[in-house]
């Protein structure tokens, strides 16, 4: 059940924007945003009254622990990933990267990455796989 507010969006939009996937975006909006009312009125009842606190310590303590054991298993994973970037960024980029830097006049390197940029644009999508 929708609030009164969203049949005024049907009197407003065209009628090829309030399609029926508009109407459940709105549906999807409205209900996110009761959850996150919810989630912040329990979490206001948690911080004030102290039998609530008491109650609701045990569930807090346990999704406190999942958050860091996510975040730890995250942050091990992209130090890792970041390590080899590095690493592969050491032993084949940066030895180009001087060579270029210390041979090339700077105009020349300017003119030869406008010229390389469509290959660039070509190969960006192959490196996002």
């Amino acid at each position: 059940l929708l609030p009164s507010w969203v049949q005024l969006l049907h009197g407003i939009t065209p009628v090829p924007v309030y399609s029926p996937v508009f109407r459940q975006q709105v549906e999807r909006g409205v209900m996110v945003g009761m959850a996150l009312q919810g989630i912040w009125a329990l979490w206001q009842l948690y911080q004030h009254v102290d039998i609530f606190r008491a109650s609701f310590r045990p569930f807090v303590r346990v999704l406190s622990q999942g958050i860091d054991a996510v975040t730890w298993r995250f942050s091990k994973r992209l130090n890792s990933l970041t390590q080899i970037l590095t690493r592969q960024y050491m032993h084949w980029l940066k030895p180009m990267e001087v060579l270029v830097h210390r041979t090339i006049p700077p105009a020349l390197v300017r003119r030869l990455t406008l010229f390389l940029k469509p290959l660039r644009v070509a190969i960006q999508p192959f490196a996002k796989m």
